[in-house]
């Protein structure tokens, strides 16, 4: 059985450990965050690219028809 003296510093050691812990996932979240945001930016510009080429060549092949 602990003494009070060892309680109170065994929860403020849990405190510190809890809090370290909070801000290390707290930057990895933000780390991720930025990731997910330019990983959205790329295929958004890469579907506007793959939708202008089509569009592109269905015009081109409307035009060849005619």
């Amino acid at each position: 059985m602990m003494n009070p003296d060892e309680l109170e510093s065994f929860a403020w050691e849990t405190k510190n450990q809890i809090l370290r812990h909070e801000a290390v996932c707290e930057e990895r979240m933000r780390t991720i965050e930025k990731r997910l945001s330019r990983l959205e930016t790329i295929m958004i510009g890469t579907f506007a690219g793959i939708i202008i080429i089509l569009v592109n060549i269905v015009t081109k092949l409307w035009d060849y028809k005619h």
